[in-house]
Order: C-alpha cells, then sequence, then structure tokens
C-alpha cells in the first residue's frame, strides 16, 4: 500500500515537472515569438524612416543639380559647350538660331521686367491660387518678391515659314531660367520662402496681325504649348512641404495657375496696333478639333518576369496634345493590348511646330516602365475626318501602336446638327456691371465666374476690388446633344459663400439664332442689384474638313 502511494506521489510530481517544463516551453515560444515581431516591428519602421530619408535626400540632389545644370547654362554657355568634345554646333542647336543679342537685351530689361512680373504674381496669380487651395490655406500671399540679377536665358529662336499665315510671324522661343530668385510667403500671418526657381520651356510668339501702316504690328502674343517644366523649393518654416508627396500637391497647384495664364489656349496679348485691328485677337477661336482613339499595340517588350507563366506588361497609353493628357486603362498581363472605348477629343488652337505624343508604359506598384513612344506632327491629321495609322515605338526594342484620328472643322449651319451629333460652345466672357459689393468698407468685390456644361466646369480669372469686372475671356466646350444642354452661370467672391448672382441658358436657343450666335447682356438672377453678365455665345457643328475626306 506504501508503495503505491509512492509511485503515485512519483508520477504527480514527474507530471507536474512535465508540465511546467512545458509551460515553460510554450512561455518562451510566446516571448520568443513576441520579440521577433517587437524587433521585425521596429526594424521595419526603421528601415521604412531610412527608405523616406534617402528618397528625400536623393530628390534634394537631383533637384540641386538641375539647378546647377541650368544656371551654368544661363551665366557660362560657351564653357559647357566646350566641355562637349569633338561635337559640331548643328547637334547642339540643330534647328534653332543662336540669339545672344535678345539675351543682351534682356539682361538691360531685367529690373524692369522683374518689376512687371511681381505686379502679375500679386494682382492676377495671387488670387487664383488663393482660389485653388483648402481653405485652411487660402490666406497665402506674395509677400516679398525679388527675381534677383540673374536674367532668364534665351536658348535660342525658331521662325516658322509653313503652315504660317501671310499676316503673321511665328517664332518660338527656348526660355531658361535658373536664376537667384528671393520670394517671400505667407500663410496665416506664417511667414516663409520660395528658392530656387526654375523654369525651362518653349515659349510662342506671335507678331499677328501684320499691317500695311504703321506700326506694321497689331500685337504681340506669347504663350507656351505646353507646360514648362517648374520647380522650386520651399525655406524657413515650411522646408517641411519639401518632403516629396507634400510639395507636389503646392507645386501642383502652382502649375495649374501658370497653365491658366500663359499656356494654350491661354495667351497673353500686348496690342500695339489701334483697337479697330485687334477686335479679332480677342477671342481667337480654336482652328478645328482632333478625335484621337487608341485601338491597340502589338510586339510590346515584356517588363513583368513570371516563373511558371510567359513574361508579360500591363500597358497603357498617355497621349499629349499640348497641355492635353489622355490616359487609356490598364490593359493587364499582355504584349498585344486592345483598348475599348478609348476615345477622346480636344481643341487645336495652332498647327505650326506642333505633334501629338503617344507613350506607353508598364504599370508597376514602384515605378512604371516606359515601352516605348511615338510622336507625329499635326499638320498630318487636317485632311481627313478617319485617318487609320500603324505608328511604330521608339526607344524600345520593339513594339507598335494602333491609332485612329478624326479632324472635324466648325460650321455655323444649324441644320448640321442632329440628334447626339457633337458640337462646340463658344463662351466669350465679356464683362459684368453693377455687381453686389462684398467688401463693404471699399464698396467694391473680387469676382470670377463659375461655368457648368452638363459635366464639364470652367472657371474665369478673379477681378479685385471692382463692381464692374471686365474678363474678355473665351471658354469652350464640347457637346453631345446641343438641343437639351443648359449653360449655368455663376459670379462668386471668395468673401461670399452665396453667388452674388446667377444665369441659366438653353443652348436650343442658339440652334434658332442667326449663325447660331447670340450676343446680349444677361440679367442676373438671385441677385440683390439691378446686375447684368455681358457676354457672347456661339455654337458650332462639328463638320469633317472639305477635301480628302474618306
Amino acid at each position: 500500500m506504501l508503495h503505491t502511494t509512492m509511485d503515485t506521489s512519483q508520477r504527480r510530481e514527474q507530471e507536474i515537472k512535465e508540465f511546467v517544463i512545458k509551460t515553460g516551453r510554450q512561455s518562451l515560444a510566446v516571448l520568443t515569438i513576441w520579440l521577433v515581431g517587437w524587433f521585425g516591428f521596429s526594424y521595419a519602421w526603421i528601415l521604412g524612416s531610412l527608405f523616406v530619408f534617402l528618397w528625400w535626400r536623393r530628390d534634394k540632389k537631383a533637384k540641386k543639380a538641375k539647378l546647377n545644370a541650368l544656371r551654368a547654362i544661363t551665366c557660362d554657355e560657351k564653357n559647357v559647350l566646350q566641355q562637349l568634345k569633338n561635337l559640331p554646333s548643328w547637334v547642339c542647336f540643330p534647328d534653332v538660331e543662336r540669339a545672344e543679342w535678345l539675351n543682351q537685351i534682356v539682361k538691360q530689361m531685367w529690373p524692369f521686367i522683374s518689376t512687371m512680373v511681381r505686379d502679375i504674381l500679386k494682382n492676377k496669380v495671387e488670387p487664383e491660387i488663393q482660389k485653388k487651395l483648402p481653405s485652411i490655406i487660402n490666406s497665402f500671399t506674395f509677400e516679398e518678391v525679388d527675381f534677383g540679377n540673374r536674367p532668364l536665358k534665351i536658348g535660342g529662336i525658331r521662325v516658322y515659314t509653313e503652315h504660317v499665315r501671310p499676316n503673321e510671324i511665328v517664332m518660338d522661343a527656348e526660355i531658361i531660367y535658373a536664376g537667384d530668385a528671393d520670394i517671400k510667403v505667407a500663410v496665416h500671418g506664417v511667414s516663409a520662402g520660395i528658392s530656387d526657381v526654375q523654369l525651362r520651356g518653349t515659349l510662342r510668339i506671335e507678331l499677328n496681325p501684320l499691317l500695311s501702316k504703321a506700326p506694321l504690328i497689331g500685337a504681340i502674343r506669347f504663350y507656351f504649348l505646353e507646360t514648362p517644366e517648374f520647380n522650386f523649393d520651399f525655406t524657413n518654416l515650411l522646408n517641411v512641404l519639401d518632403i516629396p508627396g507634400l510639395s507636389d500637391i503646392v507645386k501642383k497647384i502652382l502649375q495649374e495657375v501658370i497653365e491658366s495664364f500663359v499656356v494654350l489656349p491661354n495667351r497673353v496679348t500686348i496690342p500695339i496696333g489701334n483697337a479697330e485691328d485687334l477686335e479679332s485677337l480677342k477671342y481667337p477661336l480654336p482652328l478645328g478639333a482632333l478625335e484621337i482613339k487608341i485601338l491597340e499595340a502589338i510586339d510590346l517588350v515584356a517588363h513583368d518576369k513570371n516563373l511558371f507563366k510567359k513574361d508579360s506588361s500591363d500597358p497603357y497609353v498617355i497621349c499629349k496634345v499640348g497641355s492635353f493628357n489622355f490616359q487609356t486603362e490598364c490593359a493587364e498581363k499582355t504584349l498585344k493590348p486592345k483598348w475599348k472605348n478609348t476615345k477622346c477629343i480636344t481643341f487645336i488652337d495652332t498647327l505650326v511646330g506642333r505633334e501629338m505624343r503617344l507613350e506607353v508604359f508598364d504599370k508597376d506598384t514602384l515605378r512604371d516602365d516606359s515601352l516605348g513612344h511615338a510622336e507625329i506632327l499635326l499638320p498630318k491629321l487636317t485632311h481627313s475626318s478617319s485617318e487609320d495609322m500603324w505608328l511604330p515605338l521608339k526607344d524600345t526594342k520593339s513594339g507598335s501602336l494602333h491609332i485612329g484620328t478624326g479632324w472635324f472643322e466648325f460650321s455655323d449651319d444649324a441644320s448640321k446638327i442632329k440628334e447626339n451629333t457633337r458640337s462646340a460652345l463658344f463662351i466669350k466672357l465679356e464683362n459684368a456691371k453693377d455687381l453686389p459689393a462684398v467688401n463693404m468698407d471699399e464698396d467694391t468685390s473680387s469676382t470670377f465666374v463659375e461655368i457648368s456644361v452638363g459635366n464639364q466646369k470652367a472657371s474665369s480669372k478673379t477681378q479685385r476690388n471692382t463692381r464692374n469686372p471686365v474678363w474678355e475671356e473665351l471658354h469652350s466646350f464640347f457637346l453631345t446633344n446641343a438641343s437639351h444642354e443648359t449653360i449655368n452661370f455663376k459670379i462668386r467672391d471668395a468673401d461670399a459663400e452665396e453667388p452674388l448672382g446667377v444665369v441659366d441658358f438653353q443652348i436650343s436657343k442658339l440652334l434658332e439664332s442667326p449663325k447660331m450666335t447670340i450676343n446680349q447682356k444677361f440679367q442676373l438672377a438671385k441677385c440683390f442689384t439691378n446686375a447684368d453678365l455681358c457676354m457672347t455665345l456661339e455654337l458650332k457643328a462639328l463638320v469633317p474638313p472639305p477635301a480628302n475626306d474618306k
């Protein structure tokens, strides 16, 4: 009996030991897993932070290197070119002429140009930035603007002789600026700085119309054909915005503002001749409309490597015509993609020296890889309402892109507009009279016009400190069913929640008007004063070109 009791006691002791050992092992395993997880998370956080820092530092170095390169060109172009050994001059400047005499003129005029640009930034650009920024930081103001002593440089001039009307001179100038500008801004009373401003692009200059009397030139117009390369750095308290991703938001807004002033179809006109000679320059209509269809591609290069399947790509296409951009959907895992419903249409304001660029990319998680690109000059696309072509892709091993294009001109014949037929609406926004005052102390308002046509929206520039604003702007829209569309106008002030007045107009009335055009003053509804909005509305049918139509 005693022996049995001892055996039982030993078994219990053994079970307790085994339980303790088992529990200890489990606890040790849990502790090990927890420690590994904690250290893994810590290392992941550290590595992630290190990755962000290295990305930020690399971005800073790249921007600094680009700035130094631009400054080297603008300050000492001769020595820069001498470093390129055994290269003929036409390699550096193949189709443009150097115009150093123009750079000497710009250098002499730079203080006066700086003063003019300073006034434009303060009075024109500032209200547009405030309008686009989020309400939290829409108190953005330019406090000081100093463009320093380094002027912009004109890299070269190209004068066009083809596709140019007899009464105009058209030229392109390469503009490079990487000067010592020092700009101070304020947001909600917090001051900060903008430095290392870089700008590079092609500026179109038009002398139009040429006159048979003094001063021979009616006006000078200039604009960028495409959005110029634009970059800068924040300093002082806003340096946090220099982190990639955050500064992009502000820079994108500034680019949009630049586009709204000097990127085609927006132009800056400096009148020289008499007013009657310049009436046609106030509201220049586009030359026509270009329809683009991205259909398919073949023989694309495979960028995605697969273990058990054939290598492939996830291609998509970006189409660019000036500031107009259109992107197709991504076709997954194919080297012979076909896109459906990839039709777009854009207004074309000028053909001289312009091209359509098509870029093919492989969609990736971190960075999209290029699969090649193709370009075609716009004048080649204006002969037919139905063109079909295969374009070989450049800068890649293989690949071709299948597209279709169609060119359409404008007609004021109402009989050519049918149900579900596309047309173009042009709004020549002129001025407003006797608007209500929002700033009671000065009895003024700072107003802009919001225009809505279906899902399409546009906004005018802001005219500051006046109850009688003058805009003189052209806004263009494509319509699919003109007889059932309505235009809505809202005159707004940034400091007022409700619009100062509204106008609703049925586009079907234009179909009954001579040449589908109405010019009149429209009485504002929901307005506290007897205010009106003066404008011209024009409806145009989209028709094929008269010759060589298929």
